[in-house]
């Protein structure tokens, strides 16, 4: 019985531990090797086997699994979904007990940092280079000189993300310094991120003259200033937001509401710590005054709410409303309005010149003006125009 494996499939098992032995105590892996080892390419980078039993197939379908697993590219992926199709997922593993003891079962290779640069010819490898992704691998693939001989080779060269199980002592280090490094350096911009906000915070609340207390106070005003909401100080609530138009936007302002809720909240707060600006300036000895003063009329009438006089009612001609103020497409209107009649009484004015240097020069010269010209003169005028004498 022939069977096919797909051809990324079959590029991914000729790069794996499997084809390399370490897995020959196990008699199934050993039966796998031996029959990728003798199996023929076909069509399109196939790989055509003759299994002896079917433990065999179960070896490749858990390779299919480990390779959906990791960080398989498309074809990758539909090779060995394209196997498990046909020849299903591999057998779970039961445990028996026999009196001799099994070795444990090697843990599942995640994909590294490292990757194997290889010639596309002979498939030997040629380098090993780090990048956590290909784009960071490239530049420095490239930089080796046994790289850019097979580049100008082949025109290129083949790549490959090696496993875990893959490294060398002196690379997996250097994959988990690097890591720590980069831990570190996130962490440092974190803390100078944090460090830069607190910063504008209490900078902007000293702007401001906000009252906080904790730079963690100024940091929750600063970030509720940043989330209000923009308004445009140009066009208003009108505003369209067309990038092809001036704006100049503004934090939201607050409303009169919240404007009298805050005064308030300070006058009652100033009234309860008992300053001067919510008491009387103390009795004063009335001799040698030169006028006598009323109480709570003059003398810090100002800051006393008690002593602000009542607002009058309001009458039947105080309840019309104001005009609203014109919009900005309203004012813009009213200019070109005024644009467009000046330039229309200037046309005029000089029409006007014109038909009177016209009508002297027809005169001068003992003819008639033409009748248009003599058809404004008279409209502006309010005199019939004259006929031209028959030549009949």
């Amino acid at each position: 019985m022939n069977v096919t494996i797909p051809g990324a499939l079959a590029d991914f098992l000729a790069g794996s531990s499997l084809a390399e032995g370490e897995n020959d105590h196990d008699p199934a892996h050993l039966a796998t090797r031996l029959c990728l080892e003798a199996g023929k390419r076909g069509r399109g980078r196939t790989l055509i086997i003759h299994p002896t039993s079917t433990d065999v197939l179960d070896v490749i379908s858990q390779h299919a699994e480990t390779l959906l697993n990791a960080e398989p590219t498309t074809a990758e992926r539909r090779a060995a979904r394209l196997w498990i199709e046909r020849a299903g997922h591999a057998r779970p593993t039961v445990k028996t007990e026999q009196p001799v003891e099994q070795p444990p079962a090697p843990a599942r290779d995640e994909p590294s940092d490292w990757w194997t640069i290889t010639d596309p010819a002979t498939g030997k490898e040629a380098a090993r280079v780090y990048g956590e992704t290909a784009d960071d691998m490239t530049p420095r693939a490239e930089a080796l000189p046994e790289v850019r001989a097979i580049i100008r080779k082949h025109r290129g060269f083949s790549r490959r993300r090696l496993y875990v199980s893959e490294l060398t002592p002196g690379q997996l280090a250097e994959q988990q310094r690097q890591h720590a490094a980069a831990r570190t350096d996130a962490e440092e911009h974190a803390a100078d991120r944090t460090a830069h906000r607190a910063a504008d915070a209490v900078e902007h609340a000293e702007t401001t003259g906000a009252r906080v207390d904790t730079v963690a106070d100024a940091v929750a005003m600063y970030d509720a200033q940043l989330a209000a909401p923009l308004y445009c100080t140009i066009h208003g609530d009108a505003c369209d937001h067309d990038p092809k138009r001036r704006h100049e936007f503004r934090p939201t302002p607050a409303a009169p509401d919240e404007i009298e809720q805050a005064v308030e909240a300070v006058v009652a707060a100033d009234l309860a710590a008992g300053t001067w600006r919510g008491e009387w300036i103390g009795e004063q000895p009335a001799d040698g005054a030169l006028f006598a003063v009323e109480r709570p009329v003059e003398q810090g009438a100002l800051f006393d709410p008690a002593a602000r006089p009542a607002e009058p009612a309001p009458t039947a001609d105080d309840t019309v409303s104001p005009a609203p103020a014109p919009t900005v497409r309203e004012q813009q209107r009213a200019a070109l309005a005024r644009i467009r009649a000046k330039a229309d009484a200037d046309r005029a004015a000089y029409r006007a010149a014109t038909d009177d240097r016209i009508a002297a020069d027809c005169a001068a010269h003992g003819v008639p003006a033409p009748r248009t010209v003599a058809a404004r003169i008279a409209a502006r005028t309010e005199q019939p125009p004259t006929r031209r004498p028959s030549t009949d």
